[in-house]
């Protein structure tokens, strides 16, 4: 019998590059289709992109993955039971759980529609609780303290890949890193949240 082995790695890559990894990937919830009911599981390479105020979940549990793009004003009052649901239901495929959710804004951002910082916060603040919940070895990324770029997320059998969309020309939040430096600690200066559970390895490729 194979081991099942649930994805550990996560990749961070510059836009350029991300564009060329998922030539050939399927496509998750392209826009505007950013609701729970647009999520996809299945064993093939996917991606989702251009997460504003949106949070992004990948999920892995040795045999298939699973991408979500949930926008918070699509947001219905059973949320967190269906996501719940379908995070149980696709961990006990295997009873293993790894996950990566990215996307979001910072509450505490200065933006002209404070209630959607909050709100976007917010939903990336359930998601999050409902993996806490399910145990999953979990890695956050999001809450953007400032909203000049988007977050990209896509899922192959061996990896998550993280990249961004730049909404100002010339702005990526990763240009400035430098290799050899803590990754984690440079990613807190653009994210509220930086959390890298200390089973995944993050890496990034620019």
């Amino acid at each position: 019998m194979k081991l099942l082995t649930p994805i550990t790695d996560i990749i961070i890559e510059s836009p350029k590059r991300f564009e060329q990894t998922i030539k050939g990937f399927e496509e998750v919830a392209p826009f505007p289709q950013y609701h729970i009911k647009h999520s996809v599981i299945s064993d093939g390479d996917k991606f989702t992109k251009n997460a504003n105020t949106c949070t992004i979940l990948g999920m892995s549990n040795g045999k298939d993955t699973f991408l979500g793009h949930f926008a918070p004003e699509l947001k219905t009052s059973d949320f967190k039971d269906k996501l719940d649901y379908i995070v149980k239901k696709f961990q006990d495929k295997t009873g293993q759980l790894t996950a990566v959710i990215t996307g979001g804004f910072d509450h505490e951002m200065l933006i002209p529609i404070k209630r959607q910082a909050t709100e976007s916060f917010e939903q990336l603040a359930e998601v999050g609780e409902i993996l806490d919940k399910n145990n999953a070895i979990l890695t956050m990324i999001g809450g953007k303290k400032i909203p000049l770029f988007m977050d990209n997320l896509a899922v192959t059998k061996e990896k998550f890949i993280l990249s961004h969309t730049p909404k100002k020309i010339g702005f990526e939040p990763m240009k400035d890193y430098k290799d050899g430096t803590d990754l984690e600690n440079f990613l807190s200066e653009k994210y509220s949240i930086s959390e890298i559970d200390p089973q995944h390895t993050l890496n990034y490729i620019g």
